[in-house]
């Protein structure tokens, strides 16, 4: 019987494979629902969404005196089309970022580039439940009383379908024999949490794989999953289809050892890079999140551990000649004087020039909100040729110390970049 021979050792996990060898996979996603704003308490609007997306790329193994465990990818191909309402939007990945280096750490699948840093929409295009890299580190191990079953973790749950954490699950795997492969169907209902908002997924999966460790050959999932608005996403409901397929080859020479040997995987993942159409740049923590941006303006919170432990206002200012740069007590004088209503006060004022090369005007300012102590910092940054920006960062006293210099850090990955031309509709705008 096949599971007689396969399974008589069944306190051995069985392995699919993916750590061994080198792949091509495609992946081809789909989703249906809505988007929805507001709180976990209270939706204050929804619209239509709908995705669909396609992922082509060469896996391997990092080689082995490789700083790190995990996979490179050789992306021939990564894009998706977002359709919210009646807005369209399409998104693929950087042509110099082809090379992406996938490991494991906090918060689960983390996506670098050797060849640069990567942006938040990146990840979001990259970033799929069921990933090959997710799925090599499930440990299938069946059951001591039934070797057709076994129960995942609810931290392999976590990273299959991309969770920070899986506070409850009901999910059951089934071995079956299909022919001269092996079908792994597992399914069920979790309850869990991404970046502090909460998420309740089903979820119907099958892998087809060889019958002895592996390689997988395709995977198919559908998956239904309702999650609230949280503070640094909004929330939604959707239904959506994964199908991928694996085919082994022999290791592209764009993956090759002695390329990747170098390579560094970091637990928490390199920063990122935003660019605003104004000119300006952040690097900046991943623990960051955009949650507002126009042409010259974005609002950034930290979300840590669920918690959001502070929030930045960046904002482009005019330029200005040398003759008319801000000085530190003029700025100190309009700082305090928006502080009245939250009857706050400056508390600290300094000056310096950053390492990026910038003017660095700094007040730290205390008050009082809703009855709750508040300090807000500010910066005001200026270029040699006389461009500005401000950053405010708010945060609560209660947090500071997880916080810890987080504002220094955002504002020294700071710089000015060459301003996008106005679009038709920023020109129209500007001009009322």
């Amino acid at each position: 019987m096949f599971f007689a021979s396969s399974f008589a050792h069944a306190a051995q996990p069985i392995s699919l494979g993916l750590s061994s060898q080198s792949f091509r996979v495609v992946t081809r996603q789909s989703a249906t629902g809505v988007v929805r704003t507001g709180t976990s308490t209270r939706i204050a609007s929804e619209m239509p969404l709908s995705v669909r997306g396609r992922l082509e790329y060469e896996q391997t193994p990092l080689p082995s005196d490789a700083a790190a465990a995990g996979f490179a990818r050789n992306y021939t191909y990564a894009g998706a089309e977002i359709t919210a309402d009646k807005s369209v939007e399409k998104a693929s990945l950087n042509v110099d970022r082809r090379i992406i280096t996938v490991g494991l750490g906090e918060g689960g699948t983390i996506f670098s580039s050797p060849d640069g840093l990567l942006r938040r929409e990146d990840l979001e295009l990259l970033a799929t439940q069921f990933d090959p890299a997710a799925l090599a580190a499930v440990s299938i191990v069946p059951a001591d009383d039934d070797a057709s079953s076994w129960t995942p973790s609810k931290a392999e749950l976590a990273l299959l379908l991309g969770l920070d954490e899986v506070t409850e699950s009901a999910v059951v795997g089934r071995l079956e024999a299909e022919g001269d492969l092996l079908l792994i169907r597992l399914s069920g209902d979790v309850a869990g949490k991404s970046n502090g908002a909460t998420a309740k997924i089903a979820f119907q999966s099958e892998i087809r794989t060889a019958p002895s460790n592996g390689p997988i050959r395709s995977l198919k999932c559908t998956i239904t999953e309702d999650r609230a608005p949280g503070m640094a996403s909004p929330g939604f409901k959707l239904q959506a289809t994964i199908e991928s397929t694996l085919e082994p080859i022999s290791a592209p020479p764009q993956l090759s050892a002695a390329a990747l040997r170098n390579v560094s995987l970091s637990p928490t993942g390199p920063p990122l890079v935003f660019s605003a159409a104004a000119g300006f740049e952040l690097t900046h923590d991943r623990r960051w999140h955009v949650v507002n941006h126009q042409r010259d303006m974005a609002v950034l919170r930290l979300v840590d551990h669920g918690d959001v432990i502070g929030q930045c206002n960046v904002s482009s200012l005019p330029q200005v000649d040398g003759d008319h740069a801000m000085e530190l007590g003029k700025f100190r004088q309009q700082v305090q004087e928006g502080l009245v209503q939250q009857q706050g006060a400056v508390v600290e004022a300094s000056q310096a020039t950053g390492d990026n090369g910038l003017e660095i005007l700094r007040i730290v300012a205390t008050g009082d909100v809703k009855g709750a102590p508040v300090t807000w910092v500010y910066f005001h940054l200026t270029s040699a040729d006389g461009r500005r920006a401000l950053l405010l960062f708010t945060l609560s006293d209660g947090l500071r110390e997880r916080f810890g210099t987080a504002d220094h850090e955002l504002v020294e990955g700071f710089r000015f970049t060459a301003a996008s031309p106005r679009t038709a509709a920023e020109t129209s705008g500007a001009a009322r």
